[in-house]
């Protein structure tokens, strides 16, 4: 299940301090990438935005998971996608997160759990913690 506007809005409080985008339009292109990325197609408000970023033709590369990712570093005015490997993980199959980093471990942000193929807006460190059986050591 994809969040709702509602909860990306509430969950990313630091919307507020991007440059290019107000809040309310960050949390629009966050829910359409991740619809793309479901295998909805590319909805005007994402597809306006990805134009005017310049990104586009990075749509056509990597899995939709990993563009709707780049799309939303740009729009977040992130530090990058990050992944944290699973102890799963193998040299055929991903089973981590994959994030946008913040620059802190604990800020909430975006992230894809390969492992549970969904979507959970929180922080990476979290997720690590509650979870030793798949990311401890």
């Amino acid at each position: 299940m994809i969040p709702s506007r509602k909860t990306i809005l509430t969950r990313l409080d630091w919307l507020d301090k991007l440059e290019r985008l107000t809040p309310d339009q960050a949390a629009t292109i966050v829910r359409q990438a991740m619809e793309y990325a479901e295998g909805e197609g590319i909805k005007p408000t994402l597809n306006q935005f990805t134009r005017d970023a310049g990104i586009r033709s990075n749509l056509r590369a990597g899995s939709r998971v990993d563009r709707a990712l780049h799309v939303m570093d740009v729009a977040l005015e992130t530090f990058g996608v990050e992944y944290i490997p699973s102890n799963e993980d193998t040299v055929y199959s991903a089973y981590g997160l994959a994030y946008l980093n913040t620059g802190d471990t604990y800020v909430p942000t975006v992230i894809y759990d390969h492992g549970k193929d969904k979507w959970e807006i929180t922080s990476w460190g979290d997720i690590v913690e509650w979870d030793q059986e798949r990311f401890g050591e």
